[in-house]
């Protein structure tokens, strides 16, 4: 990581966003916008930018790039059959799987931000799968679809 974000933001995932919702709420709290001040977001642009060069497109990860794309779709069809099969229940206890109890836990709790719009299906599997960390997308992926992801 540069020294610069380190510095200003923190060494580690936590610090850094503690350190950026600190900014957010401060740099909002007398506008009519919600945002960043303009130094939290330059830093933001910098760690983007060192996240695209040294992670996403670092060249270990290119021939894995085929692997993590199907893994990530297969657990999308997957999340949105379950949910298609049952919805806002409680049902997803009943299947075998504990990703699919971990995903029926997920629909209860936020039951009340999608509002029973079933219609909001995929976006709903979409913030699931979002909100995953790495470790768990593994886990999740080798449980639902049989595709073993390794991290370093």
């Amino acid at each position: 990581m540069p020294p610069l974000i380190k510095k200003e933001l923190g060494s580690n995932n936590g610090e850094i966003i503690n350190t950026l919702v600190l900014d957010l709420t401060e740099n909002s709290k007398n506008s009519e916008a919600i945002g960043f001040s303009p130094a939290k977001f330059a830093l933001i642009k910098e760690i983007k930018d060192f996240n695209y060069k040294h992670i996403y497109n670092h060249p270990s990860i290119a021939g894995q790039k085929d692997i993590l794309h199907r893994a990530i779709g297969g657990l999308f069809d997957y999340y949105l059959y379950l949910f298609e099969k049952y919805g806002f229940t409680d049902a997803y206890l009943y299947e075998a799987k504990a990703t699919a109890h971990a995903f029926g836990h997920y629909v209860q709790a936020m039951r009340h931000v999608y509002g029973d719009n079933a219609a909001l299906a995929k976006l709903i599997v979409a913030d699931y799968i979002a909100g995953m960390t790495d470790s768990f997308a593994a886990q999740a992926a080798a449980e639902a679809v049989g595709i073993k992801l390794k991290f370093n």
